[in-house]
């Protein structure tokens, strides 16, 4: 019993794992132990089926398969409950017909002749490829990997919710044995009906998704050529420097100290709104740095900086952009929040892997990065934009934090080499 229960197991959690490898980002390379922990989970789920309560089998199907969605893939946890809801759903509905079908077969065609081991045997080969259909049907409903909104995405969790209150229903009432018809038509149901609102939900968080990222990059455009603009007007104010000088010199000439510190002073006003500027050397960090200058000033925050890259040709600029742009907007945020004073960035690349790192105090850590800004529909993006981009450049990010200083880190690490590749072959093509 115990070996039939955990072959099936298997079949289940394979399908789960290809079922989360298509909806979420993998943030785990597999290794022997990373197997290990799968084995125990298997062995663990396959000993609470011996007791065959619905129940538990409920309560610890949705517990394993949380744990495997957190620790070997990244995404929010509220689409990680909706897309296990979903599957457990898929799973019993799979189960559910496949059983109807077998117990058609036994009294219609005179089936019962086989031996038991047989019929399980048949039972899980067409219930895991029943399971698996539906789960592929899933995995291709467009937009779905894209999911970002977590507020929205709870909305979606009442469908998995109302399904397992049905198969609850149907098991319990012994629907089952009562009406065969009925129980199949609601099982299907229960499938198409699901799949029509999540294509529809996922089509209206896309939109509004594009909305905001619209939003931001018409902002960052704003606050870039605005800071051009300022970059442009210091140029030309070093440029005309002798001719502010010659014109001092004639004021002396003429002994005209009142017109000396008059033009002094206009002088002073000009380069003052300048004095802050950081240059790093690379043009785009120095241009998204100065466009935060008034509120580095106003909170008495300084930039360090490590740059050592002065163009980055292989990450595009709306990409680099995006996410330094959302590194510093939050390495700002956690200053002003606990009063820390400082932000180091460091810009290098090593064997083709250009490595981006913003540090800054941080009096507490929150490992699920969530904004303290009031309006999180706009500012909630940021996190997962960044993961996008840097999975998108195949690289990762990771965030840490020294518990000992109070430092908290981000590293995002973009891998040059394969996307100059990328590129290569593209070109190839043609």
């Amino acid at each position: 019993m115990f070996f039939r229960y955990l072959l099936n197991n298997i079949i289940l959690i394979n399908i789960f794992l290809w079922y989360n490898n298509h909806i979420f980002i993998s943030k785990r390379k597999w290794n022997f132990i990373n197997c290990i922990w799968i084995v125990v989970l298997l062995i663990l789920k396959s000993f609470f089926n011996i007791f065959q309560s619905f129940g538990t089998n409920l309560f610890i199907s949705v517990l394993i398969y949380l744990i495997i969605s957190v620790v070997y893939f990244d995404s929010d946890l509220t689409k990680r409950i909706v897309f296990i809801g979903f599957y457990i759903c898929s799973t019993f509905i799979s189960e559910i017909n496949v059983y109807l079908l077998l117990n058609y077969l036994t009294t219609k065609i005179s089936l019962i002749n086989l031996d038991i081991w047989i019929y399980d045997l048949i039972g899980s080969i067409l219930s895991a490829l029943t399971l698996f259909c539906i789960i592929y049907l899933i995995t291709t409903l467009k937009n779905i990997k894209k999911l970002t909104d977590s507020k929205g995405i709870w909305y979606l969790i009442i469908l998995p919710i109302i399904s397992i209150m049905i198969i609850t229903s149907i098991i319990y009432f012994k629907i089952l044995t009562i009406n065969p018809i009925l129980v199949f038509l609601l099982t299907s149901s229960i499938i198409i009906y699901n799949l029509i609102v999540c294509i529809g939900f996922a089509d209206i968080l896309k939109s509004k998704n594009i909305l905001i990222e619209n939003e931001q990059l018409k902002n960052q455009e704003l606050h870039y050529k605005l800071l051009e603009e300022k970059f442009n007007n210091s140029r030309l104010f070093i440029h005309d420097f002798k001719k502010h000088i010659n014109l001092i010199n004639e004021f002396i000439k003429n002994g005209d100290y009142k017109g000396i510190n008059e033009y002094i002073s206009e002088l002073y006003e000009e380069i003052k709104t300048d004095e802050n500027l950081v240059i790093t050397g690379n043009q785009l960090i120095d241009l998204i740095i100065n466009t935060n200058k008034d509120t580095l000033k106003q909170y008495d925050i300084s930039i360090k900086h490590d740059v050592r890259i002065k163009n980055i040709d292989t990450i595009k600029t709306i990409d680099f952009n995006i996410v330094f742009s959302n590194l510093l907007d939050n390495a700002i945020e956690s200053c002003i929040k606990d009063g820390g004073h400082f932000i180091k960035i460091k810009l290098d690349i090593i064997n083709d892997l250009i490595i981006l790192k913003v540090i800054n105090p941080c009096n507490q850590y929150d490992q699920n990065i969530i904004t303290t800004k009031s309006n999180k529909d706009y500012h909630g993006l940021g996190i997962l934009n960044i993961k996008r981009i840097s999975y998108k450049y195949k690289g990762y990010t990771k965030f840490s934090y020294d518990n000992e200083y109070n430092i908290f880190t981000a590293t995002v690490i973009f891998n040059a080499q394969n996307e100059k590749n990328d590129k290569d072959a593209t070109h190839n093509n043609f």
